[in-house]
């Protein structure tokens, strides 16, 4: 995938989670995973797991709130951990869970980013170096020439 394939398929993933946080919560890991989907564009409720409860506690919380919850954990160990821990008790609970806003995030970012905090920085560099890809003054080097290799002549 190019970076412009990247950019936007990052993009249309971030207006799906827009829309999709108005009827729905999204559950993070933390405050600055809450920053990062502020900055993203995300108007609904967005909440953190780790709030001085259990994890079986949190999930009963939600079921009484939420019939449906999209859990955007990071795509480290910690959150894989968590978002399968999650989607058990919300099973128990009855509660729709969605992860497929995780998968593609973590298909998008391919390894580029590993926390939800860090969306903003991946949203930015690739747009930036799709942009690069298509501005030609970036194929030419400082004197104007290409920036191909120079003729190897003795």
């Amino acid at each position: 995938m190019t970076d412009t394939e990247r950019l936007a398929e990052l993009e249309r993933t971030i207006e799906d989670l827009v829309e999709d946080n108005l009827r729905y919560p999204v559950v993070v890991e933390g405050d600055k995973d809450i920053a990062g989907l502020l900055r993203l564009g995300l108007e609904g409720e967005v909440l953190k797991v780790n709030v001085g409860m259990s994890l079986v506690n949190f999930a009963s919380d939600l079921a009484k709130r939420f019939s449906r919850v999209i859990i955007l954990t990071d795509w480290d160990r910690t959150g894989g951990t968590i978002a399968r821990r999650l989607t058990t008790y919300l099973e128990g609970e009855s509660v729709e869970w969605d992860l497929e806003y995780r998968r593609r995030f973590a298909r998008i970012a391919r390894g580029e980013v590993r926390t939800v905090e860090a969306l903003p920085a991946l949203l930015e560099n690739v747009r930036r170096r799709a942009e690069e890809r298509l501005d030609p003054s970036v194929w030419e080097g400082k004197n104007g020439k290409s920036d191909q290799a120079p003729d190897q002549t003795t």
